[in-house]
């Protein structure tokens, strides 16, 4: 059982009575991710897809060994980076609010004892101290591996504390992510809209219509599919998908948008893996600066507007 106080941090949690049956509805529950997260993220439906299957699997991440991180690409500040991470992490299996002027010690027992999805913004550095920058440094670099902890000397004791959970980083300036983070996450891209205004109180509203489902399948596919998850769990970047492609596969569900996701997870990780061997420091910042003139462009093309801070 959570204390009070750490309730207190979480948007939601798992309520007292779940139906298990939805663990046989998740191709269903994909279907009505897509559309929650279309209604409120401009991207492409590959895109969606992908997160919607990440989503989904917030909620099992417990049966494994790994947890890939979502990667929220955007081609530069004002292109509501922020606000997808936002939405996304609502939709995601107990949510971490966000945290101000806190410590690392405080962020690492609610990690430790919540397991929650937490979102890593670039844009709240200058609100942050440098000890909870490192932390979070530190818990990007970490929070995928079950195995890894972190060891505290509390009151005199030696205590360890796990950063294993889900993470939804916003990250245009390679602040938080390296080439070795990378090959575990999953990019998540976002298309410009400088007009769409999202009412995340909505957004709100709309998972708290839908967690419940969720929390139930996570629980669910944690002991009905097993033999799946024992045989993948050790798989890093790719394990949690290929066991719920193979589950909902036997199961004769609709694997149209997790098998959709697995194939560009599987496109994207191999992109990583040659980009880590020949890509420099210097070239990845040229290769960012260069895409958000183009995005910029074209957004002018289209509109005849300069958009805002592109650069």
């Amino acid at each position: 059982l959570f204390a009070d106080y750490v309730t207190n941090f979480l948007y939601h949690l798992p309520p007292a009575q779940l139906d298990y049956s939805m663990l046989y509805e998740a191709d269903k529950l994909l279907d009505d991710l897509v559309t929650l997260l279309s209604a409120y993220i401009v991207a492409k439906k590959e895109y969606l897809q992908l997160a919607a299957v990440w989503t989904l699997l917030t909620y099992a991440r417990h049966a494994f060994r790994f947890a890939e991180y979502l990667r929220v690409h955007k081609s530069g500040f004002g292109s509501s980076g922020t606000t997808a991470a936002k939405v996304i992490s609502l939709f995601s299996a107990r949510p971490l609010r966000p945290l101000i002027a806190t410590t690392a010690a405080a962020f690492m027992r609610l990690v430790h004892t919540t397991k929650p999805t937490v979102v890593v913004d670039e844009t709240r550095e200058d609100e942050l101290p440098q000890e909870m920058l490192n932390a979070l440094k530190l818990f990007v670099e970490s929070a995928f591996d079950a195995d890894y902890l972190v060891a505290r000397v509390i009151d005199g004791d030696v205590k360890d504390f796990s950063l294993y959970s889900n993470a939804i980083v916003v990250d245009t300036s390679f602040k938080f992510t390296t080439l070795s983070a990378e090959r575990r996450a999953w990019t998540f891209r976002i298309e410009r809209d400088a007009q769409k205004i999202t009412d995340l109180d909505a957004v709100l509203e709309d998972a708290k219509n839908i967690v419940n489902k969720l929390y139930a399948f996570g629980i669910a596919f944690s002991l009905k599919a097993r033999e799946y998850i024992r045989k993948y769990r050790s798989f890093q970047g790719v394990g949690a998908v290929e066991a719920l492609y193979e589950f909902m596969t036997v199961a004769g569900m609709d694997t149209s948008i997790v098998a959709a996701a697995r194939e560009l997870v599987k496109k994207q990780l191999a992109e990583a893996y040659e980009s880590a061997v020949v890509t420099d420091p210097v070239a990845r910042i040229l290769n960012a600066v260069e895409e958000i003139v183009e995005d910029a462009v074209k957004q002018f093309k289209e509109t005849g507007i300069v958009p805002e801070r592109w650069h």
